[in-house]
């Protein structure tokens, strides 16, 4: 009987750290699991003393840690494959440390008391990971990116090697020794598979991303090639009307006039047309969605390419989320019937980015707070907004391809714009 509540005891201390660490990992507040926290830790640790202590068969030993792992799902009200995630790192870790309080302590103090010494490790354990948890983010960890996957299998390749020593070493523990090389092998060549998984992986996020990008862009794409062919109609009539300014104007200052007029009106109705020669025709459709999107807010957009071949290291689909983000955050930023304008040209395999539109001189401070999470150029009073949220974001992508950002002031007409020059 003392030695069942022994190891319930010594079991709920392990379940403690393990709870601690999971509760850290999916970033849970406490409040969310104390109701239920007392029956699932002692649930937790009675099936573990029965069936890994009493009865320490294989089979046994793996239905513990089914059972252990279906109370944690149940604890924190997550999925099962999250719990598993969560409780291999955590498991890991575990064991981490207590391999290093082993080879800290020595021989005369092992062999004063296990029962002193393995209460003492776990109450040490508890504090250390509490401590740990509180001072360092663990959840990261567990990010739904490609980082993240990595971590998650290396983890759970690692606890299962692990665990099945474990078992191993429970049946016949001098074999488990002699056969030590072969389980290192083994996670080597899990290792191994894991990292050509993520990068099969991340190569078909990226095909996706550009999949879906056709996907939402592509009808977008056909409207401005009907939009350029409806206009072309409007383009002979014009073409025809300047034809004809010199029969009604004869003296050379009123048909100046007249041409300048015409012509400024037609090269204002060719800005979409234009769009069409880019050599990126995802681009181009997104730049025409933006250019209907202002004009429904009552703000326009003026974009002038310099250059149709744009060429640049950075991926179509990247390429247009770093023009989203720069053309949300111009066009929040300005007032009805207000104007945005966007530059965009191709030098040396690299795409050079202008947007110029109304905005906040900038003071040493404000330069700081421009790229930090939440900031947004709508204005001082308001900068805190879900499109600032886009400006670290972007600032991350330049940066992963080497590129620049220069924010700059300028004046036009006694206002203060804020101009954004990236090159990537």
């Amino acid at each position: 009987m003392y030695n069942f509540l022994y190891s319930i005891f010594i079991y709920i201390l392990e379940s403690i750290t393990i709870t601690i660490l999971i509760k850290s990992l999916h970033n849970i507040e406490f409040k969310t699991i104390s109701k239920r926290i007392v029956p699932c830790l002692l649930g937790n640790a009675v099936a573990a003393t029965v069936l890994n202590s009493i009865c320490p068969t294989p089979a046994n030993l793996i239905l513990g840690i089914l059972v252990s792992l279906f109370i944690y799902a149940c604890l924190f009200q997550i999925s099962f494959i999250d719990t598993f995630y969560a409780f291999a790192i955590s498991y890991s870790f575990v064991i981490f440390f207590q391999l290093i309080v082993i080879s800290l302590l020595p021989p005369s103090v092992m062999s004063v008391s296990s029962i002193y010494v393995e209460v003492g490790g776990n109450l040490l354990m508890i504090i250390f990971f509490g401590l740990l948890c509180k001072k360092v983010a663990l959840h990261p960890l567990l990010k739904n990116n490609s980082w993240g996957m990595l971590i998650k299998l290396i983890f759970s390749c690692n606890y299962i090697i692990q665990y099945a020593n474990i078992i191993h070493s429970k049946l016949s523990p001098e074999d488990s020794i002699r056969l030590m090389p072969m389980y290192i092998l083994f996670a080597v060549i899990l290792l191994i598979i894991c990292l050509s998984i993520i990068r099969q992986y991340e190569a078909y996020r990226k095909l996706q991303i550009q999949l879906d990008d056709y996907k939402t862009y592509q009808p977008v794409l056909a409207e401005l090639i009907d939009h350029v062919r409806e206009r072309q109609h409007e383009f002979d009539n014009q073409l025809l009307s300047i034809r004809s300014l010199p029969l009604v104007h004869k003296d050379y200052e009123s048909l100046s006039y007249a041409i300048n007029n015409n012509t400024a009106a037609i090269m204002h109705n060719l800005q979409t047309t234009t769009l069409i020669r880019i050599n990126l025709k995802l681009v181009a459709a997104f730049l025409f969605s933006k250019t209907r999107q202002a004009a429904n807010e009552n703000k326009h957009l003026n974009i002038t390419i310099k250059n149709n071949i744009i060429q640049t290291a950075m991926p179509e689909y990247e390429l247009i989320e770093v023009l989203g983000i720069l053309i949300d955050n111009a066009i929040e930023a300005i007032d009805y019937d207000e104007s945005v304008s966007i530059y965009l040209d191709s030098t040396n395999n690299q795409v050079t980015i202008t947007v110029i539109n109304k905005g906040p001189e900038l003071s040493n401070e404000l330069r700081s707070q421009f790229f930090q999470k939440g900031y947004s150029t709508k204005s001082i009073t308001s900068a805190k907004s879900k499109r600032g949220f886009g400006l670290s974001r972007l600032k991350r992508l330049v940066d992963t391809y080497n590129g620049t950002i220069m924010l700059n002031n300028s004046e036009s007409a006694g206002e203060t714009l804020i101009r954004f020059d990236v090159v990537i």
